[in-house]
């Protein structure tokens, strides 16, 4: 709906992050092929943090098996048709990631869950709520 309303789907946060990295890191995959159809739209488009929608869709698998392939897939599709280059996202040996779970805590800068005692927190920062994954 939102498409054919004409909203900007290459808008960016101020990390970088973009609508495909979001639904990608979801599993979305309707939404995933919706986007990629989209003028404009960039498999290869890395976040400030050099993340790519393709690098979340393989981290992040909180939907079943079947999806989250298919989510790649269609990511590395359309890649090879706009001649885009399929960035190597190498995940960190140490990374830690969990299915989302609303009773962990998030990771304030990926926003994915953490799992006990695989994150760093501040006691000073946000008053206390502030943490950070092991990526």
């Amino acid at each position: 709906l939102l498409i054919e309303k004409g909203i900007d789907t290459t808008v960016a946060t101020k990390d970088g992050s973009t609508p495909l990295h979001a639904v990608s890191q979801n599993g979305h995959v309707k939404v995933v092929r919706q986007l990629l159809t989209t003028p404009g739209v960039e498999t290869s488009r890395a976040g400030n943090h050099g993340r790519t929608a393709l690098f979340f869709a393989s981290r992040c698998g909180y939907n079943n098996a079947v999806q989250d392939i298919r989510v790649l897939q269609l990511l590395v599709q359309h890649a090879k048709r706009a001649g885009s280059p399929i960035p190597n996202d190498p995940a960190p040996v140490n990374a830690t990631l969990i299915p989302l779970d609303h009773e962990s805590d998030w990771c304030d800068a990926c926003t994915l869950s953490i799992r006990e005692g695989c994150g760093y927190s501040c006691r000073v920062c946000d008053s206390g709520g502030f943490y950070l994954c092991v990526e």
